[in-house]
């Protein structure tokens, strides 16, 4: 992935459009022509500057390809810089595959990929780590109380902020179980010990 080179102010400038747009935020639209007036040389550093300016918070992160892509939703994508100069960006995920998009110049290729198929098509190893930005806005729940997801219904929102706690939820969901079934199997031994005893002593 790319770290120090010379990304298009108007690729910039379409990607910060784009992430006000998940953030439903088009107040914030007229400002973006002040601040994308030159080319980025040092995404990690400048593209955040940018950011903090139109009120998103910005974490940068280390993470494999499939990490980074369960983890991100509408309100919470990832982006990272490919060696092209375009942007990559992951945004949850639709019908059991991850929403994608590549920001290139002025255009902005949108796809629901698979996780081969996002290997495949971003030519990225699948294990290997690579720089990724966080991006949420700094008042989420602003963002929550509005009625603009066209796109999303609330089944898939709300799995969308699941998700990322989705190995929490299966150890809280297995403990459960097992604290169930045990439960369950106590009283049982209990009494095939009382039985035990009991007919010893009738022997």
């Amino acid at each position: 992935m790319a770290q120090k080179s010379s990304v298009s102010k108007y690729a910039t400038h379409k990607l910060l459009h784009f992430l006000l747009t998940l953030f439903e935020q088009p107040q914030s639209f007229e400002s973006l022509f002040h601040l994308t007036q030159k080319n980025i040389s040092n995404w990690l550093i400048e593209l955040p500057a940018l950011c903090y300016e139109i009120d998103l918070n910005v974490e940068n992160v280390q993470l494999s390809l499939e990490d980074a892509l369960n983890n991100s939703s509408v309100q919470t994508p990832f982006l990272s810089l490919l060696a092209d100069e375009s942007w990559l960006v992951f945004y949850g995920f639709s019908a059991g595959k991850f929403r994608v998009a590549r920001i290139e110049h002025e255009t902005i290729d949108e796809h629901v990929l698979d996780l081969r198929q996002a290997q495949a098509f971003f030519k990225i190893p699948i294990l290997q780590k690579i720089d990724f930005l966080i991006i949420q806005p700094k008042k989420p729940l602003e963002q929550a109380v509005t009625h603009n997801h066209n796109d999303l219904t609330p089944f898939e929102r709300l799995i969308g902020m699941l998700r990322p706690e989705r190995k929490d939820l299966w150890l809280i969901l297995g403990l459960g179980l097992g604290s169930g079934l045990l439960a369950l199997s106590a009283p049982i031994a209990v009494q095939a010990v009382v039985n035990t005893v009991a007919m010893g002593g009738m022997g």
